[in-house]
């Protein structure tokens, strides 16, 4: 296969495989659909023990979704207690 054909090749193939085969960016990535990294601010441990605790809650979501025999009704495979 001569250089021509290998450049071709990966122009088929997505982003990031193609960073990772032509350039050699392993550390490329697909960036996600709910959160930008860049919007958030990064602290270390230390830092967040400085932070004064407010308030401490604990929530249980009880799931009592009521089971129902007809498959095609909304209820019929009920969630799971969570805390």
């Amino acid at each position: 296969m001569d250089r021509k054909d290998y450049e071709k090749y990966p122009m088929g193939l997505d982003r990031v495989t193609r960073e990772q085969l032509m350039k050699g960016n392993w550390y490329a990535s697909v960036k996600g659909q709910l959160f930008d990294e860049s919007d958030f601010h990064l602290i270390s441990y230390n830092e967040y023990m400085k932070i004064p605790i407010v308030r401490v809650i604990r929530y249980w979501n009880l799931a009592a979704t009521e089971v129902l025999n007809d498959d095609k009704l909304k209820g019929s495979n009920p969630d799971f207690t969570a805390g």
